[in-house]
């Protein structure tokens, strides 16, 4: 009887790694909501009054998202 002690880790499978695997990590970062991709391109940059926003694309499948910083 050959039994497989250790259990299949998110980053073995075959199939696309989805957000809802990563849930309960407690990695900081940017997530790509559609593949789970942390890698990021960036697009634009802009500066506002306070604020810092960019245009992220993820590297693996093309979604792209806004983000904000606080410019201190």
């Amino acid at each position: 009887m050959t039994e497989n002690l250790n259990p299949p880790v998110a980053g073995d499978r075959q199939e696309p790694l989805r957000l809802s695997d990563l849930q309960g990590r407690d990695d900081l970062g940017l997530v790509c909501r559609k593949c789970g991709c942390r890698h990021f391109y960036t697009r634009y940059t802009r500066a506002k009054p306070g604020c810092i926003l960019r245009l992220k694309e993820c590297r693996n499948c093309g979604h792209r998202m806004t983000t904000r910083e606080r410019a201190g």
